[in-house]
């Protein structure tokens, strides 16, 4: 998925479903992090 595609889609839902209460931006991020330090051990 390229940039302009997600920013479009986040407009598109923005316009036709209004601002979400809760947004998560981080999803995924400790997923990889505790992933990572699994690795290094």
């Amino acid at each position: 998925m390229t940039t302009e595609f997600c920013a479009e889609a986040l407009q598109e839902a923005l316009r036709r479903f209004g601002a979400p209460e809760i947004s998560n931006t981080d999803q995924g991020i400790i997923s990889r992090q505790a992933q990572n330090e699994e690795a290094i051990v």
